[in-house]
C-alpha cells in the first residue's frame, strides 16, 4: 500500500510542477521591404504549408528619417483575399486549405526621398499541448504496471527446462 501513496505522491507532485502548455508564436517569415519610387507594389510567396492561425506584422522603420506616407499589406491565396490592413500593424488570419499563400504590399513615399523601408513578419499561432495530463497517463500506466507485478505470483520458469 506504500507504494500506491508514493505513486499518488509522485503524480500529484509532477501535476503541480510542470507548467501547462499556451499559445506561442514562431516567426515562419521575416523581411524588410525596400520601397522605391512614389508609389510601390509587391507580391511575396509566404512559405506556409501548414493550415492554422498566423499573424502578420507589418512596421515603417523610417528609413532616412522619412516616413511612408501611406501603407497597405494583405494576404490572399489565388482565389481569394484572407485579410487585409491599411497603415502599419498587426492582423491575424486563418488558413484554411493548401492553397500557396501570398503577401501583398503597397506604399506611398513621400516626397522628395522616395525612398522607405518596410519591416514584415509572420508568425504561425499555435497552441502547445499541455505535458501534464500525458505525463500523468504515463506515470499512471507505470505505476500500475509496477503494482501489478507486484501483487502476481512468481512462478519459476526454469524448473521446467531442467
Amino acid at each position: 500500500m506504500s507504494y500506491l501513496r508514493m505513486l499518488t505522491g509522485l503524480i500529484l507532485t509532477t501535476w503541480f510542477a510542470i507548467p501547462g502548455g499556451s499559445a506561442h508564436a514562431s516567426a515562419v517569415f521575416s523581411d524588410a521591404v525596400l520601397v522605391s519610387g512614389p508609389e510601390y507594389l509587391t507580391v511575396l510567396e509566404l512559405p506556409i504549408d501548414a493550415i492554422g492561425s498566423y499573424k502578420v506584422t507589418a512596421n515603417d522603420l523610417k528609413w532616412l528619417d522619412t516616413e511612408i506616407k501611406a501603407l497597405s499589406f494583405g494576404v490572399f491565396t489565388s482565389g481569394q483575399l484572407l485579410k487585409s490592413f491599411q497603415g502599419p500593424g498587426t492582423f491575424e488570419f486563418y488558413k484554411a486549405s493548401s492553397d500557396k499563400v501570398f503577401l501583398q504590399v503597397y506604399a506611398q513615399n513621400n516626397a522628395p526621398k522616395f525612398a522607405g523601408l518596410v519591416s514584415i513578419v509572420v508568425e504561425a499561432t499555435t497552441s502547445a499541448v499541455a505535458l501534464p495530463s500525458s505525463l500523468v497517463l504515463l506515470i499512471s500506466g507505470v505505476g500500475a504496471a509496477l503494482f501489478v507485478r507486484k501483487r502476481s505470483p512468481r512462478s519459476s520458469h526454469c524448473d521446467s527446462f531442467a
